[in-house]
């Protein structure tokens, strides 16, 4: 399976990105003449975001300008800063995007009181979207109400609970197996610098 990823992230600049390698989830925009901040996004220069009155009350000293929207300094105005904080946004931008749009549940046998199969049917109900089982090692089941459950099946058969059985109570069509090579190819497809592994289930 193949396929490209949607954009996780925007960054906004006027002048060169200085030692900046672009990654494909991130879409870059030089000298925009419109903006859209529904992405994680950053702006690129400090006389640069002033110039755009975003924000009245902007903060030197706060990157962050509001909920998934940030500025960086330019190399011109502070090098290090720059190129530290540039490459920084485009490594976190993936988990800024994920978890701005989807909640994360572990599902624990023991947190969460599971002592039989019975007790999972909660859990494998009509509101299941996708489920993508890496490795017979983690699943993670995507709902309709995007909330991602991940269960880490290792513990589970700790508990002695019979994983084929439990795999059989969810419809075998919106299963994907991942035997690890699809997740590691991914991975270097797109240079992803984080565990991107319980999101996966979002953009199969």
């Amino acid at each position: 399976m193949d396929f490209n990823l949607p954009k996780m992230g925007r960054i906004y600049y006027n002048e060169i990105l200085v030692k900046h390698d672009k990654v494909s989830y991130v879409e870059y925009v030089q000298n925009p003449t419109n903006f859209n901040f529904q992405l994680p996004t950053l702006i690129v220069g400090w006389n640069y975001v002033k110039s755009l009155n975003i924000k009245n009350n902007l903060n030197i000293l706060d990157k962050k300008i509001k909920d998934i929207l940030f500025w960086e300094f330019s190399f011109n105005e502070q090098k290090n800063n720059h190129i530290n904080g540039v490459n920084n946004f485009a490594i976190g931008a993936p988990t800024l995007y994920f978890e701005h749009q989807y909640d994360y549940m572990v599902i624990d046998p023991i947190f969460n009181n599971i002592k039989n199969e019975e007790d999972l049917k909660f859990y494998f109900n009509s509101s299941i979207k996708r489920v993508y089982n890496y490795n017979n090692e983690n699943l993670f089941i995507l709902t309709n109400e995007n909330k991602i459950l991940g269960f880490n099946l290792l513990m589970f058969r700790f508990f002695k609970f019979n994983i084929d059985s439990i795999l059989e109570k969810i419809d075998s069509s919106i299963i994907f197996n991942d035997n690890g090579d699809f997740f590691t190819n991914l991975c270097k497809k797109h240079n992803f610098m984080f565990d991107l592994k319980r999101y996966v289930v979002t953009i199969l």
